[in-house]
């Protein structure tokens, strides 16, 4: 029992316990700059868009070709999602290899892929890989081209970016119009302006090839699977993945989008509610001078046991192939590749609300 007239000890001294305040706060104002100055580093360095507002993208938008009511931000910044330049590429022959290599498929029998043939060589896309990249630049055939591809609308489209030495190389911008993918040509000296191109019509829609009335010229290619693809060009080549998006290529699908009804964002004109549900998949065929849009499910009911089915277009026959449930139709003129675009229904409709729809 302590004694009254003892005085208390001091329970508590710089010398017993206050260096361990001083060194826990000296050890968080360490862990406070380690986490900070990397982040403000990050801030600074990000490229331009809120993912709200277009005017924080950088863009010239004050003479826009299309509806400022539709031309809205897609919840990324510009280039969130990095456009491939010139990838490396592997043999199609040499997939199967890679897939026990990396203990993952990369690319099996019934993935989508864009495949593109010119000047003799041919390759592959895979539509995984565009999910996360959405453009690759790239040159084929002595040809530079752009490989696009918009998720939100299923388009697949690729165009000739024009002459070397110094075609424009085209990026991700951020922006949507009609919930396609506005792409923007970059690689200009420093201070040039740079401008908006559609992807699903090739058109510049604001910026200097805008005023410029410059429009890009579309090359031929198929979406199908790679089985079928590898088989019709068993010398093809397809493009290497990046290793260290390999878990996120197989992760990042939109096929609970395509599921539902609802559009994220706004489009207009919007097809009629008495016709094709908007997100039907379709191939767009340009034939015998004339167009046609043909919904997959239609071709799948015309199709025989084999997924074959012939059409008339213009003066032009034409030979469309089905491949599982549809997933896929591909379209031939004179045994070569007809020129399509495939996309969802309501893509294009907002851009041609006049095309004949097969019945």
């Amino acid at each position: 029992m302590r004694d009254p007239n003892d005085k208390p000890g001091r329970l508590f001294t710089f010398a017993s316990a206050g260096w361990v305040l001083v060194l826990t706060a000296v050890l968080a104002v360490i862990i406070f700059l380690a986490v900070l100055v990397p982040a403000l580093q990050r801030q600074a360095n990000r490229p331009p868009g809120d993912g709200r507002d277009p005017e924080t993208y950088g863009f010239d938008l004050s003479t826009s070709l299309v509806s400022r009511e539709t031309l809205v931000a897609g919840q990324l910044h510009r280039d969130l999602l990095k456009a491939l330049v010139d990838p490396p590429v592997m043999s199609g022959a040499d997939v199967e290899a890679y897939n026990r290599e990396m203990r993952g498929k990369y690319l099996v029998p019934a993935d989508l892929v864009i495949g593109v043939s010119i000047g003799g060589e041919t390759r592959a896309y895979p539509v995984t890989v565009l999910n996360l990249h959405e453009i690759v630049n790239d040159h084929l055939g002595g040809t530079p081209i752009v490989v696009t591809y918009s998720p939100l609308c299923h388009s697949a489209i690729v165009y000739d970016r024009g002459p070397d030495p110094a075609p424009p190389v085209f990026g991700v911008s951020g922006l949507l119009h009609n919930s396609n993918l506005l792409m923007y040509d970059r690689g200009h000296a420093p201070g040039d302006a740079e401008s908006l191109w559609s992807q699903i019509d090739g058109r510049a829609v604001t910026g200097p090839a805008a005023a410029a009335g410059l429009a890009l010229r579309r090359v031929r290619s198929v979406v199908t699977q790679w089985s079928d693809w590898l088989a019709r060009h068993p010398d093809t080549t397809v493009i290497d993945p990046d290793p260290a998006l390999r878990d996120r290529y197989k992760g990042t699908s939109y096929a609970g989008y395509y599921r539902k009804p609802d559009l994220l964002f706004p489009v207009a004109p919007m097809p009629p509610a008495d016709g094709l549900e908007p997100k039907t998949p379709c191939v767009v065929v340009f034939a015998g001078g004339e167009r046609r849009i043909y919904p997959f499910d239609l071709v799948a009911e015309r199709a025989d046991a084999d997924g074959r089915w012939s059409d008339t277009l213009g003066d032009a026959e034409l030979e469309f192939l089905c491949l599982r449930d549809p997933a896929a139709v591909t379209v031939t003129e004179a045994g070569a590749p007809a020129d399509t675009i495939t996309c969802l229904w309501f893509a294009w409709y907002s851009l041609d609300p006049e095309i004949e729809v097969a019945q």
